[in-house]
């Protein structure tokens, strides 16, 4: 069933995949985040799991930005989180630089900066993923969504559109009562035309 603005939602298999992919990627930098201030706290060990979970947080991230690819084309969706996704994908490549040069001056900043894009992406998946309004061919798909099937026949749609002179003595005569033939208003007191 599609909105009132011709979107209809996504399949449900591609949604999925985004919310999970994108949720299991936010839980596994938070994570980054305790581990690391764990980290500073005094405790060594959790350096080495810290760095291991960065290697998990790449592949999660890496998975979203597939679980993207799918939204976007078969499944139609918005291509805006595929580009918010390979930025993600080049930050965390350079939060890894950073980590294992030990430039904590760009590593701690930029970790805060993925964790507040990780969380506005989890906050997008978890509401309602439409497919686009307008395709890739110029408006194709917003046809589509309002008018049936593609390769329907226009003129067998459920959602025809109705000539211009049906539709301007329709509106005419609703707001202003009878109409005749040459679309002016008759009024029923007057028993005549108006202009």
């Amino acid at each position: 069933m599609s909105s009132a603005r011709g979107r209809s939602p996504v399949a449900g298999w591609i949604v999925w995949s985004v919310r999970g992919t994108v949720t299991a990627h936010l839980v596994s930098v938070l994570a980054q985040a305790v581990l690391a201030g764990l980290f500073v706290t005094g405790d060594v060990d959790l350096l080495r799991m810290h760095s291991m979970n960065a290697g998990v947080a790449s592949t999660l991230v890496t998975l979203q930005f597939v679980a993207a690819i799918l939204l976007w084309r078969p499944g139609r969706g918005a291509v805006w989180p595929l580009w918010a996704s390979l930025v993600l994908v080049m930050l965390e490549g350079i939060q890894h630089t950073t980590g294992f040069s030990r430039d904590l001056g760009l590593h701690f900043p930029l970790g805060m900066l993925i964790f507040g894009f990780s969380s506005a992406m989890a906050v997008w998946a978890w509401g309602r993923i439409e497919r686009r309004a307008d395709g890739p061919a110029g408006g194709v798909d917003a046809v589509r969504a309002v008018d049936g099937p593609a390769g329907a026949n226009p003129s067998e749609s459920p959602v025809s559109p109705a000539p211009a002179e049906e539709n301007r003595a329709r509106t005419a005569s609703a707001e202003e009562g009878p109409v005749d033939a040459a679309g002016t208003g008759v009024s029923p007191a007057r028993g005549g035309s108006r202009s």
